[in-house]
Parts: structure tokens; C-alpha cells; sequence
């Protein structure tokens, strides 16, 4: 199969295996960055729940993020396609067609979280083992609320984590050395800066009260050294499969 077809009237066109290849390749390799790390997910909602942090073995660790992989895949997809969607509109709507400013991203980050919540809520079910039915029968809007706000919440870490990484680059040069330093410092500043919201989450669909602040950032240090290696994780797949990709097209 060829990367380009025939073009008589231009320049030689992508073929429509490489076109797909940005909508396949980021939930592929979502589902695989979260095998190694899955473990992390379900030891910060024990934390969260106050119960004893379950042990692994490797081979324990890897079928749990197997079995969890299928569900961050369709996360992602899912939010992908509704990523874009929302921000198309929105732009349209209110930008007149130009690059979406902050405000329009914002409320598309809101939006696609609402909409994906139901996933979300099923995921984080899993990492205290409810099935997806005992998830979506628990699912409140208080817990939409939550999946909002901290969606919303990494958006934000992003903005503020894009100058830092800009710094890196300036200091350093681009490498991919800088590239994925930079996916770590954004996962772990969007996992600490939603993570009050992903406790009120947690602790809801396990039905725990939470009575303290100090309650509220249990299993902060586990969420954002596994959010931050799944992002790193996350880059080095997506690299190396788009690399794949273009070989084999």
C-alpha cells in the first residue's frame, strides 16, 4: 500500500490509510500506556477510599491494565471526537472561524467532560472493582460535576505548564528528551490540580464522606507520578506507532 496516490491535477495526495492514522494511533496507545501503570490507579483510589492499598505482582499488574486498556482506549477516542466536534462549533459560533481563544476552549473542555463522563465514571469504578453497570447505576450528577471540574482543571494545568515547557525547549533545544520531560510535567500538574475533584469522585462512588481537606489530597503523590508516566508513555507510543504507521502505509 502506498503513503500517496496519483494526483493528475496537483501534488501527490495521503492515501486514506495515512489520514486515519490521527484518530487510530492516540487511543492505541492510550490503551497501552496504561497496562504498566494501571496499579498506580488503583492504589491512589484505595488511598482516597481509606482502605488498604492492594499488592501486585507483576503479572497481577499487567492483566489488571490489560483488562483496563480496552476502556481508556474508548476514553480517549471518544474524547477525541468530541474534542473536536465542540471546539469546531464553538469557534464557529463565537470566534467567527479563527483559532478558538481561551473561553472557547474552556467550555469545549467542559463540554467534551460531560459528555464523556459516563466513561470516566466506569473507568474509575473499575479501579475499585465495580463492574460498569454497578458504575452507571451509582453515576450522580454530583459526579459529572466532579468529572467536569477536573477535566476542566487539567485543561488549566496545560496553559500553565506550556510557558515551562517553552522555557525547556529555549534552555535545551528540541529533542525528544525535552518532549517527554515536558508530557511528565503536564501530567503531573494536571493530576495535582485536579485531584480534590477526582477524591469527591472516588470517594462518592465508593460512598465514603469526606470530612477533612487533608482527606481530599490522599493518594495525590501516587495519581501524579502514574498520570505523569502514563503521558510520557503516552508520547513515546504515539511517536513510535506513527512511525509504524507511515512504514507500513
Amino acid at each position: 500500500m502506498s503513503v500517496t496516490s496519483a494526483n493528475p491535477n496537483g501534488p501527490p495526495s495521503e492515501s486514506w490509510y495515512v489520514k486515519t492514522l490521527p484518530s487510530i494511533i492516540p487511543p492505541v496507545a492510550g490503551g497501552m500506556a496504561i497496562i504498566p501503570v494501571y496499579w498506580g490507579i488503583e492504589r491512589k483510589s484505595a488511598l482516597q477510599n481509606i482502605k488498604p492499598v492492594p499488592s501486585f505482582t507483576v503479572t497481577q499488574a499487567l492483566v489488571a491494565g490489560s483488562k483496563a486498556a480496552p476502556i481508556i482506549s474508548g476514553i480517549i477516542g471518544a474524547q477525541m471526537g468530541a474534542q473536536i466536534v465542540t471546539e469546531n462549533t464553538l469557534t464557529r459560533c463565537f470566534n467567527k472561524g479563527e483559532k478558538p481563544g481561551i473561553g472557547v476552549t474552556v467550555l469545549s473542555s467542559v463540554t467534551v467532560g460531560a459528555i464523556s463522563s459516563p466513561f470516566l465514571t466506569i473507568f474509575n469504578g473499575k479501579s475499585m472493582g465495580m463492574n460498569w453497570i454497578e458504575s452507571l447505576r451509582a453515576m450522580s450528577i454530583y459526579q459529572v460535576a466532579m468529572i467536569v471540574s477536573r477535566e476542566t482543571s487539567f485543561l488549566i494545568s496545560i496553559r500553565i505548564s506550556d510557558p515551562l515547557n517553552d522555557k525547556l525547549k529555549e534552555s535545551l533545544g528540541e529533542s525528544r528528551k525535552v518532549k517527554y520531560t515536558s508530557a511528565f510535567i503536564s501530567g503531573v500538574l494536571g493530576s495535582l490540580f485536579g485531584h480534590m475533584a477526582d477524591t469527591g469522585l472516588t470517594c462518592a462512588q465508593n460512598k465514603v464522606p469526606v470530612t477533612t481537606f487533608r482527606h481530599l489530597w490522599r493518594g495525590s503523590g501516587t495519581r501524579s507520578l502514574t498520570l505523569g508516566t502514563f503521558n510520557v508513555l503516552y508520547s513515546v507510543l504515539n511517536d513510535a506507532l506513527v512511525i509504524l504507521g507511515r512504514s507500513l502505509g
